[in-house]
């Protein structure tokens, strides 16, 4: 019996040391951020244009081009001039920027 208990605290404590490493991580937002600038993941260009909805979804008018627009809150900002820093993507059909910052230009 006093095998059998020992048994099943050891197997109990395992668990829970496997269970506390387990846990998530948390790390700075400074860390990821130069790590993904160290990586060339971040690199965002500027657009300039005008937001409109369109049926592929919201879109930015610029000059020459037109761009679908990935990020949040962006219909807040459709019929006003704006300014997109975002990455970049090359479509087949359309190009697509995804948004890290966005602000209305006058």
């Amino acid at each position: 019996m006093k095998k059998f208990l020992t048994a099943v605290l050891a197997i109990g404590l395992i668990g829970m040391a496997g269970l506390t490493f387990a846990t998530a991580k948390t790390i700075s937002e400074d860390t990821v951020a130069s790590s993904q600038a160290k990586s060339g993941e971040m690199e965002t260009q500027e657009y300039a244009g005008m937001v409109v909805n369109t049926e592929s979804g919201i879109t930015l008018m610029a000059k020459d081009a037109a761009y679908l627009l990935i990020g949040e809150k962006l219909e807040d900002l459709v019929g006003k001039t704006v300014t997109v820093n975002g990455k970049l993507i090359k479509g087949d059909i359309a190009d697509t920027i995804l948004v890290a910052k966005i602000r209305e230009t006058k």
